[in-house]
């Protein structure tokens, strides 16, 4: 039976940097065999020949299509025109109708899907049709790369050094075994741009511990910012200096090796950059207008993945302080032990509602970012369309 995949344009979904690693024994190439209508040069990649063929390539660039997708049909002359722009880069292509199993191993969700792939590394995925430019811009930016660096930072996310060995256990260990065991199926749906909630999250001893210690707390300031379009008023401890024990115990925890290669893994996005991590209290009265956590403190530490922690006891909904969740209009009550994920991109906006007077418990979470080199999707839309007509003006959003 030929495997279904959902068929999109790139204006939707962005581009997805993943960094993995491709390490299996090479198998018997084939004879390269070319897409029909293609000229040559793009090679077609089966499950006999794939590893083979894309072993000790320093580039190459990997079209995932299908043939009754009239996108990949349109795009497959400009992947072919590329390819005599870049010599010495492997240009091939997978028919995921026919090779299911690659498209399954690499986490392929719609077509067209391309990725490059540095030294062994994917270092880019975009999804949709792709014009030319952007491909010429996404292969000198592979280029760019500083991949000593990143091998670097992998080898110490997957705890490959000494230093990382012995530092704090991965956030995974904490998590119930029933979670643990299911992880595998959330994995596709933070790649696609899901908010992915996960229900009593974490062993009892584990949440309750951070709960009473946040509870406990008196060192919450006020951070509050009023800029053009973007407002939020909430307390937080933010200063890790003023950090109870357990919760210094457990920004160690979120910010370890083993954390990052594992989320890393989850997520389909690198890791490998320092954790934003801290606490907040949403009082009567705060709030968070929508944005959509893309930003970047240096070179190295690119926002890739959001993490909340919900450690509010009894908090009723009609209390406020929920989480919305713009792209499917979901208001997100703050639950005990949920952990919301989701990978940092434009299309995932989001809020805090208002805090409502009458509240009577705390709304507690702990929250942040996990960071990496590569920065994520850039924004597709470039605002409102404007017309004018005489002294007639007109937005269309």
């Amino acid at each position: 039976m030929k495997q279904k995949h959902r068929d999109r344009k790139s204006a939707n979904h962005p581009e997805q940097p993943i960094i993995s690693l491709l390490r299996k024994p090479p198998l018997q190439a084939r004879a390269p065999v070319v897409i029909p209508g293609v000229t040559a040069g793009v090679f077609e990649l089966t499950r006999h020949n794939h590893e083979s063929a894309m072993e000790g390539r320093p580039l190459a660039v990997v079209h995932f299509w299908a043939p009754s997708s009239a996108y990949c049909r349109e795009f497959a002359p400009a992947f072919a025109a590329a390819s005599a722009r870049h010599l010495g880069v492997l240009f091939a292509s997978v028919n995921v109708e026919e090779q299911p199993e690659i498209g399954s191993r690499f986490g392929i969700a719609s077509v067209p899907t391309l990725m490059i792939v540095r030294e062994g590394i994917i270092v880019h995925v975009h999804e949709g049709p792709l014009p030319a430019g952007a491909l010429d811009a996404a292969l000198d930016a592979a280029r760019a790369l500083d991949m000593a660096h990143m091998a670097r930072q992998m080898a110490d996310a997957a705890g490959d050094t000494p230093e990382a060995a012995a530092g704090p256990p991965s956030l995974e260990a904490y998590l119930r075994p029933s979670v643990r065991d299911a992880l595998a199926q959330i994995a596709p749906r933070l790649a696609d741009g899901k908010l992915v909630l996960i229900r009593d999250a974490f062993e009892a001893d584990f949440a309750e511990r951070m709960h009473r210690s946040l509870d406990q707390s008196t060192a919450w300031r006020v951070q509050e910012g009023y800029e053009t379009h973007f407002h939020y008023h909430y307390h937080d401890l933010s200063n890790a200096q003023a950090y109870p024990e357990d919760i210094t115990a457990c920004s160690g925890i979120f910010d370890s090796p083993q954390t990052k290669a594992w989320i890393t893994r989850l997520s389909g996005r690198s890791c490998t950059g320092p954790t934003e991590f801290f606490a907040n209290w949403y009082l009567p009265g705060d709030y968070l207008h929508p944005h959509n956590d893309v930003a970047a403190n240096d070179a190295d530490s690119h926002r890739q993945v959001t993490f909340v922690w919900y450690l509010s006891k009894e908090w009723r909904p009609e209390w406020g302080g929920s989480f919305f969740w713009c792209p499917t209009s979901s208001y997100l009550p703050a639950a005990f032990n949920t952990l919301a994920l989701f990978n940092v991109g434009a299309g995932g906006t989001h809020l805090v509602s208002h805090v409502s007077p009458f509240a009577k418990g705390k709304r507690l979470a702990i929250s942040g970012w996990w960071t990496g080199q590569v920065a994520p999707p850039a924004a597709a839309w470039t605002g409102p369309e404007q017309i004018r007509a005489g002294d007639a003006e007109f937005e269309v959003y």
